[in-house]
């Protein structure tokens, strides 16, 4: 057997000591190689006196009529090595129906030269960009969360503040007009952040100025009525609103608390805006009753939802239909709100 190694791809190639001498083609990659010339052992074969090559044979003895001519064993053995290896049909295989004949000189080949690697192109600028998209996303997602989600740690829950409203405003929404009537629920519903929503509303109180009037008129939790000022509107000047948290200050939230009779009072007081706060799902008849005296009047009423996922349907339709905002306000929002 004959080894050589492929002068392309590297590859060891085994063959018969029949093609020493010869050309053979690579089974790896195809190139064309040449097989150096190399005795063959002769040890097999019983009464050989020479070496044999690819290209020689003993004549065979004359074919009788009855018998076709038939081959030696050795080129039945290059033409299933040539068949395997891609040399059929190249001509470097005697065919031994044709009788003997010389071995044909060998032919030339040039042997293609090796293919051209195609060398992988640069992907720097796609991974560049890629990790820029990335960050960018990243960026664009924290922006979102930190405005939405409260943040946590330090002295407690803090809220991300919004877009900053100009001008006087009670949680986020804008109050026009020269006076505003602020109805604050004092029940159950509000026990545990009353003294936030209080908080919130002096905060409000102090942006209107002393050119704007107001009111505040807590709900009804048949424990008395308690408003300031008593029966009238008075002017947002720094003294009238710290009598209105002196007023205040031992005020607390408890029981069943009713928001008709301190509506009905100030609609009576004809102001241009009145802010509802609560955190009632559930209102009875008589305020649905006053509910509906309130859209007739001709004020704009905005409603606070606080502590609640879901709104009321009821407070929700009377902000709309007067003109007025509803909004849904977390206890954490509402803390923010009176800092």
């Amino acid at each position: 057997m004959i080894s050589i190694t492929c002068t392309n791809c590297q590859s060891v190639l085994t063959m018969d000591d029949a093609f020493a001498g010869g050309v053979c083609r690579c089974q790896f990659c195809g190139t064309i190689q040449t097989v150096p010339s190399k005795k063959r052992s002769t040890a097999h074969l019983a009464g050989a006196t020479t070496a044999k090559t690819l290209y020689q044979q003993e004549a065979p003895a004359a074919p009788s009529a009855q018998e076709p001519a038939r081959g030696t064993g050795l080129d039945d053995l290059a033409e299933a090595v040539a068949a395997s290896s891609g040399l059929a049909g190249s001509g470097l295989v005697n065919k031994t129906a044709e009788g003997p004949s010389e071995a044909p000189p060998p032919v030339a080949v040039e042997a293609p030269a090796p293919p051209v690697q195609e060398q992988p192109r640069a992907r720097l600028p796609v991974v560049a960009i890629t990790a820029a998209a990335v960050i960018l996303s990243g960026v664009v997602v924290l922006i979102v969360w930190f405005r939405i989600v409260p943040l946590r740690g330090g002295g407690g829950a803090k809220t991300v503040a919004g877009p900053v409203i100009s001008g006087p405003n009670f949680c986020g929404i804008p109050l026009g007009g020269s006076s505003v009537i602020f109805i604050l629920d004092r029940g159950n519903s509000m026990a545990d952040c009353f003294d936030a929503l209080k908080g919130a509303c002096y905060k409000t109180l102090k942006q209107l100025g002393p050119d704007r009037k107001f009111q505040v008129i807590l709900w009804d939790n048949d424990a008395g009525s308690v408003e300031f000022p008593a029966a009238a509107m008075r002017n947002a000047t720094a003294g009238a609103i710290e009598d209105c948290q002196r007023d205040f200050q031992d005020t607390s939230a408890a029981g069943r608390s009713h928001l008709s009779g301190p509506l009905r009072e100030a609609i009576e007081r004809r102001p241009q805006t009145i802010v509802i706060a609560t955190g009632k799902l559930q209102l009875d008849e008589d305020d649905t009753a006053a509910l509906s005296v309130a859209r007739g009047a001709a004020v704009r009423v905005s409603v606070v939802q606080i502590g609640s996922p879901t709104n009321t349907p009821q407070l929700e339709e009377l902000a709309k239909s007067t003109g007025g905002v509803f909004k849904l306000v977390s206890a954490d929002e509402l803390r923010e709100a009176a800092r």
